[in-house]
């Protein structure tokens, strides 16, 4: 929860000052105090960058925007800039995107894809946060990056990956005893534990980065999405995760291209498309050349043998937007 509330030096202020200040204060208090206290910033059930983007109304992220008052939490706006310019600077881990064609020879996209489709339904039974799924398969791909496995282990490495994501990013970490049960034994213990040492040694225990999840909460505060905007977006993002034809592109990219397909499968105003142009900072040709991508992995989804991802986002809890795609 990105509130941080500023010290701030009172010294120079004169005793009538003081008496205005309070004042202010107090008036400030009486009028807004209702208001801020249906801000529910804890008890979320997504991780959200720098808070819960979801349950801040307009009504809500106005009255924060306002306040111009010393003692008041200073909302996150005003580092939107430096939070963006970060992350940037993370996404740009130069993807080998073809891994698998240059530098593996026991593995596929498509065991690949098998993989990641079966890391989105063991990672939904987990109940885990959203940015530890996207923080898991960037894992797995750094690390296919450098190593080379055979295919008897690959599920090895998604399992551990997940391990790793989730004492980085949850609050209650998966026991060994339950990712053993999960892979049907396939694994021991000493073999988890053996292999997260053996990747993080790999990644040079460097795990944080700017996913595709993170830009996309970002384009929301900066832009106010309705939430079947965002939730239809997010869907779209777990698509591009499983497919390897996706993994070319940078995190800030997909999440534009995200937002600008949900945009037009919602009928919105050309106008709107403009505007993740303009926040994103990546012109509409670029947009739309990875959109042309973007769409044959949405289109192939309802076929797929893959249905992880449309399975998830086909609950009641994600507003069932992956159905507004069956025709």
């Amino acid at each position: 929860m990105l509130i941080i509330k500023e010290e701030t030096n009172y010294s120079h202020i004169n005793h009538s000052q003081n008496v205005s200040l309070n004042k202010d204060k107090e008036n400030y208090l009486q009028n807004n105090i209702k208001k801020l206290k249906k801000i529910n910033y804890e008890n979320s059930e997504e991780r959200k960058f720098g808070s819960d983007i979801n349950n801040i109304t307009l009504e809500d992220r106005t009255c924060l925007n306002n306040l111009k008052i010393p003692w008041v939490p200073v909302y996150y706006s005003e580092y939107l800039k430096d939070i963006l310019r970060g992350l940037k600077e993370t996404e740009d881990y130069s993807q080998n995107y073809d891994y698998l064609l240059k530098f593996q020879h026991d593995i596929n996209d498509v065991m690949r894809s098998i993989l990641l489709d079966w890391i989105v339904d063991v990672h939904l039974k987990f109940g885990l946060l959203s940015e530890t799924l996207f923080l898991t398969i960037h894992i797995i791909d750094r690390y296919l990056q450098k190593q080379k496995i055979s295919r008897d282990k690959l599920q090895l490495v998604g399992i551990t990956a997940l391990q790793i994501a989730s004492k980085y990013e949850e609050v209650c970490v998966p026991e060994l005893t339950d990712l053993v049960y999960i892979t049907d034994g396939a694994y021991t213990k000493a073999e988890i534990i053996m292999k997260e040492s053996e990747i993080l040694n790999v990644i040079e225990y460097n795990i944080s980065f700017g996913s595709s999840l993170k830009f996309l909460e970002l384009y929301n505060i900066m832009w106010n999405m309705d939430v079947e905007l965002f939730m239809l977006s997010r869907y779209f993002l777990e698509l591009f995760l499983v497919d390897y034809l996706m993994l070319k592109y940078k995190s800030s990219l997909l999440a534009a291209v995200a937002v600008y397909i949900a945009l037009v499968i919602t009928k919105r105003e050309i106008e709107d498309s403009e505007i993740i142009s303009l926040i994103s900072n990546y012109n509409m040709k670029i947009i739309k050349r990875c959109a042309k991508d973007a769409c044959e992995v949405i289109d192939k989804a309802e076929k797929s043998k893959l249905q992880a991802v449309r399975k998830k986002f086909s609950s009641e809890k994600y507003l069932q937007v992956s159905k507004l795609l069956d025709f």
